[in-house]
């Protein structure tokens, strides 16, 4: 930015005729008010309009401020023209600057640098943005509340009709009459968008009124649910809906509740109080209301919904209890991309070691995706995949895809409603500590707006060592990850989002498949495990097996597995679900608990009862590993081989028997009561 010589004492004719041109080029074309006034500036003396489009205004205005400005007086300007010789914010035409009397100069920090700052008094500053093209006097006076938030200036200084001191002039409401001079001369233009844009420090909104409430800039930021109420095109009234033997009730739209449902998302997305009012007005649900006599008064939802959001912005925390009997109506469906695997809406992760074939097991689920194949044998959802592969560069996914495609009998153009971003070599971090901030990347925001715009089913990410740029064992930052980027991702799509991992050194000797901080697990509604198949001597009897496991499923059962094979570059399935770790180790387990508890000396299925615990009979008898012995009989519960019972009510104990043995003492116990 260049600035202006200022430091004179006297008046300066030359700053003020430069500065008053300088306005009016930016001006629309109309009249611009020059306002002398008295010594406390309350009254006017001489008031004068100059029609900013006179060839000779220069000539105009000196001859008209010499006099005034030599005298030492109190001298104000309009910044905008007006249509006719009337100071009203109504007569204001269109113009290319908006405006904030900023008492307290700029923030540290600011994003949005003035294109010209005058200097009133001491600490007291005059800020202006110079716009790419003019904007009507409703959208300068909204553009101007918004700046005047953000630098914390005079809150009545916002009108387009404002005068202000002009430079090379004396401000006299000081002891010592300081005279008004320019700071900064030729700073950046204000691009408006920009002012819709939510951003940390400074959140800066303002109402688009010229566009009916248009809220394009702020969808990405909006909850699916949101999104697919203000698509909706009717409302639902009440109605059933039978699948197989259950009968499913929705209760019908509450048009009321829905309108200020939409009005919470959009406030705290960031759009402007007014703006929201015409986005709702917009929606079907408040045109039924007023079809039906029955509309919002919209300066009382306003009201309602701003003090509302106020209020939840300085909370530390809110609670909405709900009652559960609300409920008994309506029962919801839970979506799955492939069931009891991969929730939608939901992060699933898909674990593997270096090698193993996760990346490929990912690819063949997105190409089921998109063509309306299967999974594993296994039906899944079918519509668009959106895959942002790190490990991958062009080459890689093009034979990868091209093998998947072979596999399943389809061609590359069978693909169009697959999009896939290859980025080997490049950064790919969505979220790191930025500027002493762990926070998102410029990165994710692009991928945001582009998965949002393509509007996929399934989103893959692959993987998480490169998208992650902070601490995998901080469980701060691995839960703002999960919760910010791919959780972000899920609930702003309502896609199942895939997001590719490697275990830890001490997950793949656990043969649990985790890694880092156990946020990474927690934060996951599923995780799979795709491992080799190893002995108990860790020794790999075939190269091209690999078993993918169900580790963690919050919404189905764990411990499903499958067994795949290696062929022509895909994964398929062996010889399907895995057989629970070989049946002659269930088969021994088994029968030695059904032997013992008929002894009357069950074994126990934990560890802490020691010499009780059928690992250690397992060990010592069969020569097992410890690790062995525990898998085994982690299995046979799971399959419900063997159930735990209360066999000694006295010493609290429990133990291990068949379900067979279970019923028969049940049995028993209730004879022996009858009598």
């Amino acid at each position: 930015m260049s600035a202006l010589p200022g430091a004179e004492v006297t008046p300066n004719l030359k700053f003020a005729t430069e500065h008053l041109l300088w306005i009016a080029a930016r001006q629309g074309k109309g009249y611009l008010l020059i306002d002398v006034r008295s010594d406390d500036a309350r009254t006017s003396r001489k008031r004068q309009f100059f029609h900013n489009g006179a060839p000779d205004l220069e000539g105009a205005l000196d001859e008209f401020l010499a006099p005034h400005v030599r005298a030492g007086r109190t001298i104000f300007y309009s910044v905008n023209a007006f249509c006719e010789r009337r100071a009203l914010a109504a007569k204001v035409v269109p113009g290319r600057i908006a405006h904030v009397d900023g008492d307290k100069g700029l923030p540290n920090g600011f994003p949005l640098p003035p294109s010209r700052v005058v200097q009133s008094s001491a600490g007291h500053f005059h800020l202006f943005w110079e716009l790419p093209a003019p904007e009507p006097q409703e959208r300068l006076q909204a553009m101007n509340k918004a700046l005047q938030a953000l630098v914390d200036g005079d809150p009545g200084g916002h009108s387009p009709a404002r005068l202000f001191r002009l430079p090379g002039t004396h401000n006299r409401k000081r002891e010592v009459a300081e005279l008004i001079t320019v700071k900064v001369a030729s700073g950046p233009t204000l691009d408006p968008r920009d002012l819709q844009v939510a951003g940390s420090p400074h959140r800066v909104v303002y109402a688009d009124v010229s566009r009916s409430g248009s809220i394009a800039t702020y969808w990405p930021l909006l909850p699916y649910e949101t999104r697919l109420r203000l698509r909706q095109k009717r409302v639902y009234p009440q109605f059933r809906l039978t699948i197989g033997s259950r009968v499913y009730v929705y209760a019908g739209d509450d048009r009321s509740e829905v309108i200020w449902g939409i009005g919470k998302a959009l406030l705290k997305a960031g759009v402007a109080p007014r703006a929201v009012i015409a986005v709702l007005r917009g929606t079907v649900f408040w045109k039924s209301r007023d079809a039906d006599g029955k509309a919002e008064d919209p300066e009382r939802l306003l009201e309602r919904l701003v003090q509302t959001e106020e209020s939840a912005a300085t909370a530390v925390g809110e609670l909405l209890g709900e009652n559960p009997a609300d409920w008994e109506a309506s029962l919801p469906v839970r979506d799955w991309l492939v069931e009891d695997l991969a929730p939608m809406r939901k992060v699933t992760g898909l674990y593997g070691d270096g090698g193993t074939g996760k990346t490929l097991l990912a690819i063949q689920l997105a190409v089921a995706v998109a063509t309306g194949g299967t999974f594993l044998e296994k039906e899944v959802r079918s519509g668009k995949s959106y895959l942002l592969l790190a490990e991958n560069d062009r080459e890689d996914s093009h034979l990868t895809l091209h093998a998947v495609c072979e596999a399943m009998g389809l061609t590359l153009a069978d693909l169009g409603n697959m999009r896939i971003a290859s980025r080997a070599g490049l950064d790919n971090v969505l979220m790191a500590l930025l500027q002493n901030e762990f926070r998102a990347t410029k990165l994710f925001e692009q991928l945001l707006r582009e998965v949002i715009d393509f509007g996929p089913t399934v989103v893959v990410l692959d993987t998480a060592a490169d998208l992650f740029g902070g601490n995998e064992n901080d469980r701060h930052q691995v839960r703002r990850f999960m919760s910010e980027c791919c959780t972000r991702l899920a609930v702003a799509t309502g896609a199942a989002v895939i997001l590719c991992a490697h275990p830890s050194v001490a997950g793949l000797r656990s043969n649990e498949g985790g890694g880092g901080s156990t946020a990474w697990n927690n934060s996951m509604r599923s995780r799979l495990y795709l491992r080799r198949e190893t002995s108990d001597q860790d020794q790999e009897d075939d190269p091209d097996v690999r078993i993918l496991e169900l580790k963690k499923a919050n919404l189905a059962r764990r411990g499903e597995q499958f067994r795949l094979r290696w062929q022509d570059g895909v994964l398929v399935l062996d010889t399907g679900k895995l057989a629970a770790k070989p049946d002659k180790d269930i088969a021994a387990a088994v029968a030695e608990v059904e032997r013992a508890f008929a002894a009357g000396e069950p074994w126990s299925a934990h560890p802490q009862a020691k010499n009780r615990w059928l690992g250690r009979f397992l060990m010592r008898e069969k020569s097992w590993s410890r690790k062995r012995a525990a898998n085994v009989i982690e299995r046979i519960q799971d399959q419900r081989l063997v159930v735990e019972v209360r066999y000694d009510p006295h010493m609290h104990r429990n133990g291990l028997c068949t379900p067979a043995q279970s019923r028969e003492a049940a049995a028993k116990h209730r004879g022996e009561g009858a009598k």
